[in-house]
């Protein structure tokens, strides 16, 4: 959590007279029943309040609610309620948000790293500048995800359908897409070093002057998609098909490649 952005959260509230007891009136009837709809809990630590009620069996409903600024780390979220909230800023490292609503919330800037989001529903979320670094993303619904400089490094995304994803410039690094639908993808000067595409579905994908260097791309289909001027040094071609692909001015120094790979009328020059 930004202790700088908490600190000044606090002075504003303590300043702020007007709307003081509506934001206590707040916290107290999520305190109490563990919902919370289109209310104000910005700037909030609610990490013991959110465990105690997970304790009690009571189900997060926060559809709506200005969050933004608090502290939710490593809370068990599951199945939570949580479309449409103002989630910018807030910290949800390390928190179970698996099978959560998190349908049409405003998540940018906020810290979702090593969380788990499997399951969970991001359909037209803001992820903008939205750190999800090593988080589980497995089975997420993603459609309409705005993802501006989203953080992914790490992140396992394997076995979801994203075609048309705009991913270009991102760092994708160390990522899990094995198995994941790719179709016309934007991954244009994208770093996947280290990437798990193993069995991708990629046709027609844009991987222009992206870094792939020690990508594993076994058995991926890769049909008419283009890796210009993309570093492939080391990359793993197994059983990969590139036919009709754009390989021109791509770096492919160590490439690994066995007989199932496809190269029909691709451009290696």
């Amino acid at each position: 959590m930004n202790k700088f952005f908490l600190t000044l959260c606090l002075i504003m509230s303590g300043v702020m007279v007007i709307g003081v007891g509506n934001r206590n009136n707040d916290l107290n009837q999520f305190v109490e029943t563990g919902k919370c709809i289109d209310c104000d809990l910005s700037c909030r630590d609610l990490y013991e309040t959110i465990q105690n009620l997970v304790k009690s069996n009571k189900r997060i409903d926060l559809s709506g609610a200005n969050l933004s600024y608090s502290n939710m780390s490593g809370t068990d979220l599951l199945k939570a309620n949580l479309s449409k909230a103002n989630l910018s800023y807030t910290d949800l490292s390390l928190t179970n948000l698996s099978g959560a609503d998190l349908s049409d919330t405003n998540l940018s800037n906020a810290d979702l790293s090593l969380s788990n989001l499997s399951q969970s529903d991001l359909s037209y979320a803001n992820l903008s500048r939205t750190n999800l670094s090593n988080s589980n993303l497995t089975g997420a619904t993603l459609n309409g995800v705005i993802w501006f400089n989203t953080r992914l490094s790490g992140a396992n995304l394997s076995n979801l359908f994203l075609p048309r994803v705009k991913w270009s410039n991102l760092n994708l690094s160390g990522v899990d897409l094995s198995g994941t639908d790719l179709c016309e993808a934007d991954l244009s000067g994208a770093s996947l070093i280290g990437a798990d595409l193993t069995k991708a579905h990629m046709p027609m994908i844009n991987c222009s002057k992206a870094d792939l260097c020690g990508a594993d791309l076994t058995g991926a289909y890769a049909m008419r998609a283009v890796f210009f001027k993309s570093d492939l040094s080391n990359v793993i071609l197994r059983g990969t098909i590139m036919t009709e692909t754009n390989l021109s001015g791509a770096g492919l120094i160590g490439a690994f490649t066995d007989g199932e790979t496809r190269w029909v009328n691709s451009n290696i020059t």
